[in-house]
């Protein structure tokens, strides 16, 4: 009976090695055949099939897709021994394979593992077999050796008896008038000096013609499969953009109303005290400020907690969220001012710096109850697990709004700059929601990656109970 062995590495738990001879093994997060118990592993992520000419992994639609392990997203995959597929942070590799199959007469056929083939050299048979029969071995690669069929023709394979003028059974006969290559005789001919006079030199197809230069696409192909194992290739990339999107996209509407509501009034205002003269000014420059503590200090760790609540399953209702920040902004100040004046001066001195030191301030002080300095250094100790990777998945998306941002500033610049002001505010109340989604999908997936266990677990009583007054959207059940 056909089977597979395969070894499965866990996110959070010791690898096991499985044996399956079912034709089909489902793969998911929860109740599949092969459960991983992975939060980037869809409920029914993909399956093992099992045919006649082998085995072949399919993704049956998951939401985060099935990998290779240079990073290629996968729809089907050719499964041989030694075969890896990453799904989420979950690795399944192929041990073994073992086909049963029954050789047809004159076919070639791929030996299983063990599988007894036959030798062309009739010596090696077993004991007790008649003389000049075929010996049997065993397949060191896996396959049956490829003979010439002009050889066989010449019955010039010992071990293979060839009736006088009859060629071999299921053996096409050379054409009339050609002969059969003899390597004996090729080695012994002289070699025909090139270039003699009157004489034309012979073609060779089977000379080794040398191989076609890599195509650009083929180029850029592999520059990205390198890529990818470092972590930043194409999928990569688009992976971390998409988990983020997926966050973002479930609670645009009430976290753009948090971040729009204090950027927004305050462009308006900005408008009306620009038509002012002198006072107006410094009347928008003070709003301005006032409008920069309340986002920093108030509207930035609510949007923060309604999309981390969100990533937990556990949706919370915006005007609550904002409402439970009053009565912690003691700690929430002196956190996220300090926190965010060094990520600050990272980001003032070079980017990558900056996001070192802060892409996840908001996520460590709710799941993790860090303040002030403790958040920095739990930042740094996080980022440094994988510091390219994250540097490259924070600077593409920050890079894409900064040129709108930069482009809408200078248009509108050149027609009514407040005006500009007032549009800026509204993207901003939607692009800045999305940056909080990046960092927070972002967080639990190297936690997730390099320290197991299952942070989102550990954090959802802290996000829906450690802070008080957070109303949970989803019915409560009766006592």
């Amino acid at each position: 009976m056909a089977s597979y062995t395969l070894h499965i590495q866990y996110v959070d738990r010791p690898a096991e090695i499985k044996t399956f001879s079912q034709p089909r093994v489902s793969v998911g997060r929860e109740g599949a055949d092969i459960s991983l118990f992975d939060s980037q592993v869809s409920g029914q992520h993909g399956e093992f099939v099992l045919g006649e000419t082998g085995l072949q992994y399919v993704d049956v639609g998951s939401t985060n897709g099935s990998f290779t392990l240079q990073g290629n997203r996968i729809a089907k995959l050719d499964m041989t021994a030694g075969t890896s597929v990453r799904l989420g942070n979950s690795v399944i590799t192929l041990k073994t394979l073992d086909i049963g199959r029954v050789p047809k007469k004159g076919g070639t056929v791929i030996a299983g593992e063990g599988m007894p083939v036959p030798s062309l050299g009739g010596a090696g048979g077993p004991a007790g077999g008649p003389p000049g029969a075929p010996g049997l071995a065993y397949a060191e690669t896996g396959y049956m050796p490829q003979v010439d069929p002009s050889a066989l023709a010449a019955g010039q394979v010992p071990g293979m008896p060839v009736a006088p003028g009859a060629p071999p059974e299921h053996m096409e006969t050379m054409p009339a008038g050609q002969q059969a290559f003899d390597p004996n005789q090729a080695a012994a001919a002289p070699p025909t000096a090139p270039g003699g006079p009157g004489q034309e030199q012979p073609a060779n197809p089977g000379a080794l013609q040398p191989a076609a230069a890599p195509s650009i696409g083929e180029q850029l192909g592999q520059v990205d499969q390198k890529l990818a194992a470092q972590g930043i290739g194409t999928e990569n990339i688009k992976g971390a953009l998409t988990s983020a999107w997926t966050l973002h996209q479930g609670e645009l509407v009430p976290a753009a109303m948090i971040i729009g509501g204090v950027t927004i009034p305050a462009a308006l205002v900005g408008l009306v005290f620009g038509l002012i003269p002198v006072v107006g000014p410094v009347l928008a420059g003070l709003v301005s400020l006032v409008a920069g503590l309340a986002l920093g200090f108030v509207c930035i760790p609510a949007a923060t907690q309604l999309l981390m609540n969100r990533h937990l399953g556990q949706p919370v209702e915006w005007l609550p969220t904002i409402q439970a920040q009053i009565p912690n902004l003691k700690t929430i100040v002196p956190s996220f001012l300090v926190a965010g004046l060094i990520a600050g001066i990272g980001t003032v001195l070079l980017i990558a710096p900056g996001i070192i030191l802060g892409c996840f301030i908001g996520s460590i002080y709710f799941a993790e109850d860090k303040r002030i300095v403790d958040i920095t250094k739990r930042n740094i100790e996080l980022a440094l697990k994988e510091p390219v990777p994250l540097i490259v998945k924070f600077i593409i998306p920050a890079l894409a709004l900064g040129v709108v941002f930069v482009l809408v500033s200078y248009l509108f610049g050149l027609i009514w700059a407040p005006l500009g002001g007032l549009l800026l505010a509204v993207l901003e109340a939607v692009a800045l929601p999305f940056m909080l989604s990046l960092s927070i999908t972002q967080y639990f997936q190297v936690r997730q990656k390099h320290e197991g266990g299952d942070p989102l677990a550990d954090a959802r009583p802290k996000l829906a109970l450690n802070r008080p007054q957070v109303a949970v959207t989803a019915a409560t059940p009766p006592a």
